[in-house]
């Protein structure tokens, strides 16, 4: 979010090879090619699949995970084209997505109800402020979610609840935030070996300072518990929704940066073991990685594999520098 540029940076460890970019070209409409060549490789058998084949697949499992680099024409184009395949496969589609809070949910209501335009809907959603990336880079999904009658849910936390968090720790807190705070598993070493291996390399990117502070044990410990408290709200959020009788039998699609996806370390297996209900992710991939297993990671069970599907761009969106769309994650 705009105004947790820095805690971000510290939290969320925004570098380039994990994919959380701020450039956007602009929207283009999805139109899939009758013609085109596959449209997916799974990870663990590095098999080419059609897009309605890897809609199907993806349309077996409750919770789908589809990781982008933020403002990335790329990623915000596979986020577009996995949820219009799975509406074409027939199945119903709830996107629920990280760029906004709970808090504005009635703001992305009254837009899918057509009851304000989108001026209106980013006045009363705080877009600017609690995101701050171009909303034309998301602006074709919501078109068409709005078009076809498809439901988006906020998930993220309050605004300026986690950079408070890292900034100050829980003694800084008010009441209200301090009840505002998930429960935070902070047990989990793979994901904490993995969090600090990435905060190192952040903090080297940029000169051995996070915002004049070296890598100080209470700071980093602080940081990782900034990015629980994302991980961990949206994890709840997920699991209300696979719970909640109005999206019963719905697939429900987790649009939200790399760091939250990835491996399934940050928000999928917090929703699995809140909910039980098997979930899958799907990774935007240059279409070189059908032929590079390097890029596919290990084949293995999560959180040893990345994704279960590598979804490559449509045709025209990939940009000048395929490999910033998914590169060799140096931390696994």
């Amino acid at each position: 979010m705009k105004a947790e540029a820095g805690v971000r940076l510290l939290a969320l460890l925004t570098l380039a090879s994990l994919g959380v970019g701020c450039a956007s070209t602009g929207p283009r409409p999805v139109v899939p090619d009758p013609g085109a060549p596959p449209a997916a490789v799974t990870v663990q058998h590095g098999q080419a699949l059609s897009r309605e084949e890897a809609a199907r697949f993806l349309s077996r499992f409750r919770h789908v995970y589809v990781g982008e680099r933020h403002a990335s024409a790329p990623h915000q184009a596979v986020q577009l084209d996995i949820v219009q395949a799975l509406h074409d496969a027939g199945a119903r589609v709830t996107v629920a997505v990280e760029w906004l809070p709970a808090s504005a949910q009635p703001a992305v209501d009254a837009y899918l109800r057509g009851e304000v335009d989108e001026a209106g809907f980013l006045e009363r959603a705080g877009w600017a402020r609690v995101w701050g990336h171009a909303f034309e880079s998301y602006a074709p999904l919501f078109r068409f979610a709005r078009a076809e009658g498809l439901p988006i849910v906020a998930l993220n936390a309050p605004p300026g609840l986690p950079s408070r968090l890292v900034r100050q720790g829980r003694q800084a807190l008010s009441p209200e935030e301090l009840a505002a705070l998930p429960p935070l598993d902070t047990h989990d070493p793979v994901h904490r070996a993995w969090f600090g291996c990435l905060y190192a390399a952040a903090a080297r990117a940029h000169g051995g300072h996070h915002g004049g502070h070296g890598l100080d044990a209470e700071r980093i410990d602080r940081a990782y518990e900034g990015q629980l408290v994302w991980d961990e709200t949206m994890a709840r959020g997920v699991a209300e929704l696979l719970a909640s009788s109005e999206h019963a039998g719905r697939v429900i699609v987790v649009l939200a940066g790399q760091g939250h996806v990835d491996w399934a370390l940050g928000i999928p297996r917090r929703a699995l073991a809140l909910s039980g209900q098997p979930f899958a992710i799907a990774a935007a991939a240059p279409r070189r990685a059908i032929d590079a297993p390097e890029l596919r990671g290990d084949s293995g069970p999560y959180p040893r594999r990345r994704a279960d599907l590598l979804w490559f761009p449509p045709i025209g969106f990939e940009g000048d520098d395929p490999a910033a769309i998914l590169a060799v994650d140096p931390c696994r």
